[in-house]
């Protein structure tokens, strides 16, 4: 899975309200998310998430060998781990 592809299984998480798989696609199946100056988990982050309505953003994601950068209104940061998966590690929402 590449980063860009992370960006619309979270998107389609989020419409279909599977936390489960929400929680696949996070480091350590930690969701994170950011944007008001503090840092939320779990849950809440969820629930930020589906409240700020996130969709793809289609703008190109910047990726070195371990770590991605998506840019547009949400920030996406993903890394990829040591068995070769990308996971996000943050969510960044406007705030």
């Amino acid at each position: 899975m590449s980063p860009e592809e992370l960006e619309t299984l979270l998107e389609d998480a989020l419409l279909q309200d599977d936390g489960e798989s929400l929680r696949e696609l996070f480091e350590h199946g930690r969701v994170r998310v950011t944007g008001t100056g503090a840092v939320v988990e779990g849950g809440p982050a969820a629930a930020v998430l589906a409240e700020h309505g996130f969709v793809t953003s289609g703008s190109p994601v910047r990726v070195s060998p371990d770590i991605a950068i998506g840019s547009g209104p949400v920030v996406t940061v993903s890394r990829r781990g040591v068995d070769h998966y990308w996971r996000l590690l943050v969510v960044v929402v406007p705030a």
